[in-house]
């Protein structure tokens, strides 16, 4: 029989984080436990599966970690190296993770092996040595949830964590998302939806609401320009298209969102929008959305959408253009260039190539 405190120790393995390592750890050990049915699980098998839960909020969302935390470098390396999207599928790299005989690669999946096996036995075992913790978990002191085994670089799961591990497994891997999610938000300050952008969505929240919204406009004027390429727009071609990138805001809200040409939608994909160039256009199209819809139907569904700017629709409307125009650059301009310091491009039509300033 476990002692009363055997599990609520699990929460010390977290103070005082200074990389995300032990949150990625603890995700990947109960995903091997409950996945793959392992009691003695190949440190090789966590170690890969901290670079595949990490490399979504690395590659796609373009997270910051921090300048000692070199899981994200890792990721980089690898993406690199081999050459990969960064919308891979998390079973395909999972597996070339696991198979790969590639000693560059191994290098770069096993740096995790050296430190984190260790420094998470802590709040049961006190380290002194790597040595001295191999020894003391070969006999689970102070019950604790697993053995090293660097003979053939495994843990072996205690028998008396295996229930636990069973019945809470979904609660300990959100617990380990929350712990991420503190680490993050001291590297990333000001990302908005950070708790968005911890795990690849299994499928993108579908637009049909937005794009009926923009029908009613179209129903109304016939045709739009788009401001990016001059083109008409109608009602039967036109892409619904976020003008600060979706994997900056993880978001739909319709003060983002505008009819564009389905090409430009494309090319533009995650990069930036030149503000100088482009936002003025932005707002004149907000604005015309905004009226034309809020003559159709005052109480729209999506107009909750709005209530970032803390004014009512009629009071938007209200404004004058260059009152509206400051509103939206005072939301805007700060998101475009935290998002390019993280790494996001600016985009332009005219060259079709991102660059690094407007």
């Amino acid at each position: 029989m476990c002692k009363k405190d055997t599990f609520s120790k699990l929460p010390m393995v977290f103070n005082s984080m200074s990389a995300s390592y032990k949150a990625y750890w603890m995700i990947g050990l109960v995903e091997c436990f409950i996945e793959e049915k392992q009691d003695q699980i190949p440190i090789r098998n966590i170690c890969s599966r901290m670079l595949v839960n990490s490399w979504y909020p690395i590659h796609f969302f373009r997270l910051k970690f921090g300048l000692q935390d070199l899981i994200s470098q890792n990721n980089i390396n690898i993406k690199e190296y081999l050459n990969l999207k960064a919308d891979i599928k998390k079973n395909e790299l999972l597996d070339l993770l696991y198979t790969t005989t590639d000693s560059k690669i191994i290098n770069w999946i096993m740096h995790f092996k050296r430190q984190v096996p260790f420094r998470f036995l802590s709040p049961w075992i006190k380290y002194k040595s790597d040595a001295q913790v191999i020894s003391d978990s070969q006999m689970f002191k102070n019950e604790a949830p697993y053995a090293i085994n660097r003979s053939n670089n495994t843990i072996d799961i205690n028998p008396i964590w295996k229930e636990f591990l069973s019945i809470n497994s979904k609660i300990l891997i959100d617990y380990g998302y929350w712990n991420l999610l503190q680490y993050l938000q001291n590297k990333n300050p000001g990302v908005p939806s950070l708790q968005s952008k911890l795990i690849k969505p299994a499928v993108r929240e579908s637009l049909n609401k937005q794009r009926d919204y923009w029908n009613l406009v179209f129903d109304s004027v016939g045709s739009i320009r788009c401001i990016y390429s001059n083109q008409i727009l109608t009602a039967d071609d036109f892409a619904v298209e976020h003008y600060i990138p979706w994997s900056f805001t993880a978001h739909n809200l319709l003060w983002n969102l505008i009819p564009a040409d389905q090409s430009i939608n494309s090319s533009k994909s995650n990069k930036l929008p030149n503000t100088e160039e482009y936002l003025r256009q932005f707002v004149a199209l907000q604005r015309l959305g905004l009226n034309v819809v809020y003559q159709k139907n005052k109480k729209h569904k999506l107009f909750e959408d709005y209530s970032i700017f803390g004014e009512s629709i009629p009071n938007l409307l209200n404004l004058s253009n260059d009152k509206l125009y400051e509103l939206y650059e005072n939301q805007i301009s700060p998101q475009i260039i935290l998002a390019n310091q993280l790494g996001f491009q600016y985009w332009s039509p005219h060259t079709n190539e991102s660059s690094n300033g407007y």
